[in-house]
């Protein structure tokens, strides 16, 4: 979650996803070993220059 909007995850429930939302300091290996069908990147809410972990 890089600032994702409520909106975007609503869109994506009603067509059907199951959605686990996980901070965005999560590390890669650990989002991977939830074997998901695929990993959506979200937007963030403004520059990203002062994210260090992204």
């Amino acid at each position: 979650d890089f600032g994702v909007k409520r909106n975007i995850l609503r869109m994506l429930a009603d067509r059907g996803c199951d959605l686990t939302v996980v901070p965005a300091t999560t590390p890669a290996s650990d989002i991977l070993a939830m074997n998901p069908d695929g990993v959506f990147l979200s937007n963030g809410p403004g520059d990203p220059e002062p994210c260090s972990y992204a």
